[in-house]
């Protein structure tokens, strides 16, 4: 499931990613008025939005293995 919402939040990304980019390397102030930009945007928050519930809810359900896996990593 995390490699479909992550695969969601890259191909918003990708779509945000073609508008015209203003001085800052974000999107240009004409860019962001426009609904097109509005439309992408609100897709990407909203999918961003589920990417971060999901990892809330996995890392507290897998926080013994996590744990386990990390000090394997890193020889704990």
């Amino acid at each position: 499931e995390h490699d479909l919402i992550q695969r969601e939040v890259d191909v918003a990304s990708d779509v945000l990613q073609m508008f015209p980019k203003g001085p800052m390397g974000g999107a240009s102030d004409g860019a962001r008025a426009t609904p097109e930009f509005r439309a992408a945007n609100a897709l990407f928050q909203k999918a961003f939005a589920r990417l971060r519930a999901f990892n809330a809810i996995y890392v507290k359900k897998f926080a013994r293995e996590l744990r386990v896996e990390r000090d394997k990593r890193y020889g704990r």
